[in-house]
């Protein structure tokens, strides 16, 4: 049996590569056009990410969105023209036969190549951040059984209440904290454990939150100014799990978009 299912993988990966000659994975398939203006809240439209099988469906996403699943880094660590954030792309691919959801990045990269003419430089700088610490009395937040981490914003509306209520990694928690700040936030606890983390945060704080990083312009990631957390009703659940905030800088690979088409080349 477990030959079988050795030579089962190997057999899946020979295959994959050679849809490609054994170079660099690429989709069989793709299509990759502008998306269409949000003109009305009426009806539903289909945002973000979905694979299912060999199909990948990636709707109202900007070539920074893109280039952060194709080379596996966080949202903070792209940069480029101010379009690659703002403007948006629907992709529709099909992964060879044979391939696994684990080789979709590497295709992508081969897909942002052709259609966008992408050429991207790796950069260390330093970073503000927000580090998050063990607090002075230790961790107050119960342990649980591994599981595969939630999506960065996993949470649930009910009302005027959002609830998280999820098993994750410190590190999930800090890429869920990070998307209501101004900064990056870095796990640094050390811990590797999962935990359950329960929280309800009422909607208005997140919308007191969002309002006030616009009405300062709040800087990308890098820049030294930003926001004190402890003044955001957002992070006053923070210390009940024996965690904290604090502003600190951090060296930072980052991927800078030095070149890509602002119109991807014809499906």
């Amino acid at each position: 049996m477990i030959y079988s299912t050795t030579l089962g993988l190997l057999l899946a990966a020979c295959t994959a590569a050679a849809q490609t000659g054994g170079g660099p994975l690429s989709f069989e398939v793709a299509s990759v056009k502008p998306s269409a203006p949000i003109t009305s809240k009426e009806g539903k439209m289909r945002v973000g990410k979905t694979i299912s099988g060999s199909r990948v469906e990636m709707n109202y996403v900007s070539l920074a969105d893109l280039v952060q699943t194709a080379y596996r880094v966080k949202p903070y660590q792209v940069t480029g023209a101010d379009w690659t954030q703002s403007d948006h792309f629907d992709v529709l691919a099909k992964m060879p036969e044979g391939a696994t959801q684990d080789q979709m990045p590497e295709m992508l990269q081969a897909l942002l190549a052709e259609r966008f003419k992408l050429t991207l430089r790796r950069e260390n700088k330093e970073h503000a951040i927000y580090a998050l610490l063990v607090g002075k009395y230790g961790l107050q937040v119960q342990e649980a059984e591994p599981g595969p981490d939630p999506p960065a914003a996993s949470g649930a509306k009910t009302g005027s209440v959002m609830i998280v209520n999820r098993k994750m990694t410190l590190a999930a928690f800090a890429d869920f904290l990070a998307r209501f700040v101004d900064r990056p936030v870095v796990d640094m606890t050390g811990t590797k454990a999962t935990y359950q983390i329960t929280m309800e945060i009422p909607i208005e704080y997140l919308i007191a939150d969002k309002a006030k990083r616009d009405a300062t312009e709040a800087p990308r990631a890098g820049s030294d100014s930003a926001s004190d957390p402890a003044s955001s009703p957002m992070f006053a659940a923070i210390p009940q799990f024996g965690l904290k905030l604090e502003p600190r800088k951090a060296p930072m690979e980052v991927l800078v978009i030095d070149h890509a088409e602002k119109i991807p080349t014809a499906n």
